[in-house]
């Protein structure tokens, strides 16, 4: 799982483009992106999507959740 992901520099994405050379299919193609609404959740000690469901952390875990989700399912149908 990639986190922490900031699109705005090419250090991130080369070293993101390195884990999936590596790891392949084992990593998520979901990105948690660098977020302050994490940061802030975290102080509060809530979950992002308690503390802002609208925010782009609560999103790109909401998107994890489902792509788990998918994963499970395809293994469990043996694809």
């Amino acid at each position: 799982l990639i986190t922490m992901f900031d699109s705005r520099t090419n250090l991130h994405s080369v070293v993101a483009d390195q884990i999936r050379d590596y790891f392949g299919e084992a990593v998520f193609n979901t990105l948690i992106y660098k977020n302050i609404t994490i940061s802030e959740a975290e102080m509060q000690a809530l979950p992002v999507r308690l503390y802002d469901e609208n925010s782009r952390g609560a999103k790109n875990y909401d998107a994890l959740a489902k792509e788990v989700l998918q994963r499970e399912r395809r293994k469990t149908r043996g694809g």
